[in-house]
């Protein structure tokens, strides 16, 4: 094998960047057009940190608590600003 780039390899990669640029393109098109989420239960920070330090379970509940600040979880990904 050869360090040399020929014109018809470089053609080939830029024909597979730009393919690949336009699906992640139009994916998030489609994502910013989809209809936007209710969040499926809350938690907080700090039931968040408990996980990542220990792994323990978290305590989630289904509508937001007047006394605390609370976190939104969703079913699936939230997409950028609709």
């Amino acid at each position: 094998m050869t360090d040399t780039i020929t014109k018809e390899m470089q053609d080939a990669y830029w024909k597979e960047w730009q393919q690949t640029q336009d699906h992640w393109l139009a994916l998030a098109e489609a994502l910013k057009a989809q209809p936007k989420q209710e969040p499926v239960a809350w938690t907080t920070q700090a039931q968040l940190d408990g996980i990542k330090g220990t792994g323990n379970n978290a305590v989630m509940w289904g509508e937001p608590l007047p006394y605390h600040p609370d976190i939104p979880l969703y079913a699936s990904p939230v997409t950028g600003a609709s």
